[in-house]
């Protein structure tokens, strides 16, 4: 599922709406990805999107996150395997998309580079972006190179450009999304909304109802259990920093 917000004439924040994936959805993603294996599959060296396995030591810093919520899994060594008993059980406790979040957020993150190194997180043994709904230059990159079959001198500093330029885009977004979500905010203080806890470290929630995926600071948390769902009041919110604090209603 995706938030999608929805802004009036003057770009402020009205509301936003869950979208859910549709077969038809699913479908046009699965032929997304198996043309990306199937392109990466004819290079030998150029432009790969590779992602490495996370490291044990995330992966045992997120079993100890798991088990404050009743999810009890050994660390294995066959990390896709021990990723998979986890979300069995967190179908079990109907907290899939919320334990599936958590283990995107253990995993380092995929990036571009010349030589093929595998995608832990889809499982490919070689993939690539071949093609996408928003053209990426690393789509165009590859072209080229199917197309005259020669790689450019640079690719290095090519794969490194476009993962850096990524990163710094996905911080742009974010940056946006919240300072929307603060003005929101800023125009509803005192109003209810409901939320789950996210990150007991820094007592974070997100808003579930009304205002998707807007994330909150709780004033008055007492060492809640994540994803606990509670009713908070919003209390103060600065566009700036982008904070919004709230306080649970007893």
């Amino acid at each position: 599922s995706e938030v999608r917000m929805c802004l009036d004439e003057k770009q402020n924040l009205q509301a936003t709406t869950i979208e859910s994936e549709t077969p038809s959805h699913g479908l046009i993603e699965d032929c997304m990805l198996l043309a990306n294996k199937a392109a990466a599959n004819k290079l030998g060296f150029g432009i790969f999107r590779t992602h490495e396995s996370p490291s044990l030591e995330r992966m045992e810093a997120l079993l100890n996150d798991l088990a404050l919520i009743g999810i009890r899994v050994k660390l294995n060594a066959d990390l896709p395997r021990m990723i998979q008993d986890i979300q069995k059980q967190a179908d079990d406790l109907n907290l899939r998309d919320e334990v599936d979040k958590l283990i995107i957020k253990s995993q380092k993150k995929a990036i571009y580079e010349p030589e093929n190194k595998g995608h832990f997180g889809l499982g490919f043994s070689s993939y690539s972006h071949f093609t996408s709904p928003i053209r990426r230059y690393s789509d165009l990159v590859l072209h080229r190179i199917l197309k005259t079959k020669q790689t450019s001198k640079n690719i290095e500093d090519i794969c490194e450009h476009i993962s850096l330029n990524e990163r710094k885009i996905d911080q742009l977004v974010w940056d946006f999304e919240d300072r929307k979500y603060a003005r929101w905010a800023l125009e509803h203080l005192e109003e209810e909304i409901k939320v789950k806890i996210v990150d007991t470290d820094k007592a974070r929630a997100v808003c579930y109802e009304k205002m998707f995926g807007m994330k909150v600071v709780l004033e008055n948390f007492k060492g809640q259990k994540l994803f606990t769902k509670l009713r908070v009041k919003i209390k103060s919110a600065d566009v700036i920093t982008k904070v919004i604090v709230a306080t649970i209603k007893y």
